[in-house]
């Protein structure tokens, strides 16, 4: 049986001063799935992370044509939250760490 190893969403909105804004998030169980046998494996929390636009496109062959132009993650200063682990990625653990 195949399972799911990431799931992703993409959220887009103006923020205060009415300019487009882009989010992508990647849900990831890769971990859970990595440690433990087909015949034992059970769902399980995912790992949330918020990526660059550019990288979800990359790995789903999807083009988000001018949106990665909107990408909060391509803002500068936005390099700071990025984990050395994650590469050009934010671990989210609560609302507070997404980078907008």
């Amino acid at each position: 049986m195949a399972l799911p190893k990431e799931f992703w969403k993409v959220v887009s909105c103006l923020d205060d001063e009415g300019n487009l804004k882009a989010y992508a998030f990647i849900l990831s169980q890769k971990g859970l799935i990595r440690a433990a046998p087909e015949e034992e494996f059970e769902v399980g929390p995912y790992e949330p992370f918020q990526t660059k636009l550019r990288e979800l496109e990359r790995r789903t062959g999807l083009d988000f044509g001018k949106l990665v132009d909107s990408d909060a993650l391509e803002t500068e200063g936005a390099e700071e939250a990025f984990e050395a682990d994650l590469g050009e990625a934010v671990r989210i653990g609560s609302l507070s760490d997404i980078v907008l």
